[in-house]
C-alpha cells in the first residue's frame, strides 16, 4: 500500500491546468505489417493478458483533466461494455478484419478504475504519461467535451476508427486525441507518430456491424451477413502486406453494397508509448523517469489558439 501511495503522488499531480494521457501499452508489440502478423501478435497479447494483471491486449489510454490547480478533476477512458464481444466476433462469427470496422457496445471507465489500474501499472513500469499544460480557456472547452460526450451518450459506441467529434463514440485512443483536437491541437508532426492507416480488402472482412447505439437498453445489433466469413486460420496464413493487396489486380470485385477496400485510420496506445520513450534523450520536451518506474513527458500548450463554438459536427441522428 505504501508503495502505491508513493507512486500515486507523481502520477496524479494537480498543479496548473492539465490534460494527462495515462498510456498502458500492450504486453507485447502489436504487429500491423500484414494479417498474419496482426492476428498472431493480437492472440499472443490476449493470452499474456490472462496472466499479467491489469494489462490490456491492445493497449489502452485513459484521461485525467485537472483545472483550476486541481479544484476541478475529471477522469474518463473508453472501453468495451462486453469483454467477450470481440472473441465472439472473431471465433464464432468469423469476422476476420471486420472486427477493425465493428462498432462495439462501449462504456466509460470511472475514476476508481483508472486510478487503481494506472497506479498498479506504474509500479510495474507498464505506464507512460503525457501531461499537456493548457490555458484556462482550453480547460473550459475540454470540460465541455467530457460533459457533452456523456450527455449525448456517445460512450455507448466503441470502435477503432470511430470519430468522437462526429458523434460516433470512439476507441480509447481516439477519445483521448479528441480532447486535444477540441482545444485546437492539430500538430500532424506529432499526431502522425501516434496513428496508423491501412486499407483492408473485402475478402478478409467478415460479418460485423457499424450501426451506432443511442440507448443503453438496446440489444447488440445484428451483424451484416453479406460479408463472407473469415476464419482465424485464414488470417494466420495470409502474409500479403496491405500495400501488396492494394496494388494487386487479383482481388475480386465485391458484391453489390460492399467496398473493394476499407480504409481504417486510428490512433494507437503503443505508438503513443513508443513516442514518449523516443524523447528520453535530446528532447525539446521535459521527460522524467518517476520513482525509477515510468516515464512522464510534459508538453506546454498554453499558447495555442483555442476554438470557440460548437464541438461536434456531422452527427448522425
Amino acid at each position: 500500500m505504501l508503495k502505491l501511495l508513493l507512486i500515486l503522488i507523481p502520477i496524479f499531480s494537480f498543479s496548473s491546468n492539465k490534460i494527462s494521457f495515462l498510456i498502458h501499452p500492450s504486453p507485447k508489440k502489436i504487429n500491423w505489417q500484414n494479417p498474419r502478423a496482426l492476428t498472431w501478435s493480437t492472440l499472443n497479447n490476449q493470452v499474456l493478458s490472462i496472466f499479467i494483471k491489469n494489462s490490456r491486449p491492445i493497449g489502452h489510454v485513459a484521461l485525467k483533466l485537472s483545472c483550476n490547480d486541481g479544484r476541478f478533476l475529471d477522469y474518463a477512458g473508453m472501453t468495451t461494455l462486453d469483454k467477450k464481444e470481440g472473441r465472439r466476433l472473431t471465433f464464432k462469427n468469423k469476422s476476420g478484419l471486420g472486427s477493425l470496422l465493428h462498432n462495439f457496445r462501449g462504456r466509460l471507465e470511472n475514476k476508481e478504475e483508472i486510478i487503481e489500474k494506472s497506479n498498479f501499472n506504474a509500479t510495474k513500469g507498464r505506464l507512460s504519461v503525457i501531461d499537456f499544460v493548457i490555458s484556462d480557456q482550453a480547460c473550459e472547452r475540454a470540460k465541455r467535451y467530457l460533459e457533452e460526450f456523456r450527455e449525448k451518450k456517445l460512450y455507448l459506441n466503441y470502435g477503432l476508427p470511430n470519430n468522437p467529434l462526429a458523434c460516433e463514440g470512439a476507441g480509447c485512443s481516439g477519445f483521448a486525441v479528441g480532447i486535444l483536437k477540441v482545444i485546437g491541437f492539430n500538430d500532424e508532426s506529432i499526431l502522425s507518430h501516434w496513428s496508423e492507416s491501412i486499407r483492408i480488402p473485402h475478402t478478409l472482412v467478415g460479418p460485423h456491424s457499424k450501426k451506432l447505439y443511442f440507448d443503453s437498453n438496446e440489444e447488440a445489433h445484428l451483424l451484416n451477413e453479406n460479408f463472407n466469413k473469415v476464419s482465424t486460420l485464414e488470417m494466420l496464413t495470409t502474409s500479403t502486406t496491405w500495400e501488396e493487396f492494394y496494388a494487386s489486380y487479383s482481388i475480386p470485385e465485391p458484391p453489390l453494397g460492399i467496398q473493394k477496400f476499407y480504409q481504417v485510420d486510428f490512433y494507437s496506445p503503443n505508438y503513443m508509448d513508443k513516442w514518449v520513450k523516443s524523447h528520453l534523450e535530446n528532447s525539446k520536451y521535459k521527460v522524467e523517469k518517476v520513482r525509477d518506474k515510468f516515464y512522464r513527458l510534459t508538453m506546454n500548450l498554453e499558447e495555442i489558439p483555442v476554438p470557440v463554438g460548437n464541438i461536434w459536427h456531422e452527427c448522425r441522428k
